[in-house]
């Protein structure tokens, strides 16, 4: 037998106490002279803020030699795609959303999209073959790490695939 009850009394769980917290102070529009403060009402509301895409611009002032006729300029900080245009930042979270959250390409073309940004997919995969590429020589060295090991914990569960199990 199914019985409905009637709970009095929730009480909310608090929100995490790691979490940041941004103060918004609002004052009464019209306040008397002579008003005074007695308390506060603090109700705390959990809010998402998205992960921001921002153009880190680097400006590398140019000078003239006027002796040597030459023109001098601070070198461009090395990128992780050779005359590429995305940031270490950008390129590791392709990477992490594609292996973190499983999300395809054409979603985090969406999500980009969302946040005002335009990639083509073939962009965002020419990006992610670059960036996977960087990490081949981290590839080596763990798999030579784990072949020097004497024990290794390995899933092989067969999996059967339709017409060869």
């Amino acid at each position: 037998m199914y019985t409905n009850f009637l709970i009095t009394n929730r009480i909310r769980a608090a929100l995490a106490t790691h979490l940041p917290r941004v103060e918004e102070t609002i004052e009464p529009e019209k306040l008397p002279i002579g008003a005074k403060k007695i308390g506060e009402e603090i109700t705390e509301v959990l809010e998402y803020n998205p992960s921001s895409i921002f153009v880190r611009k680097i400006i590398r002032p140019k000078y003239i030699v006027p002796e040597e006729q030459r023109i001098v300029i601070g070198s461009l900080p090395s990128l992780p795609i050779p005359k590429g245009n995305a940031g270490a930042g950008l390129l590791s979270q392709i990477l992490v959303n594609k292996f973190g959250y499983h999300l395809p390409f054409y979603r985090q073309q969406q999500i980009f999209k969302s946040q005002g940004v335009i990639l083509s997919e073939a962009t965002i995969c020419g990006w992610f073959n670059a960036s996977t590429r960087l990490l081949v020589p981290l590839y080596d060295c763990l798999q030579k790490q784990l072949l020097q090991s004497n024990y290794l914990q390995i899933d092989e569960s067969p999996i059967g695939v339709q017409g060869y199990s």
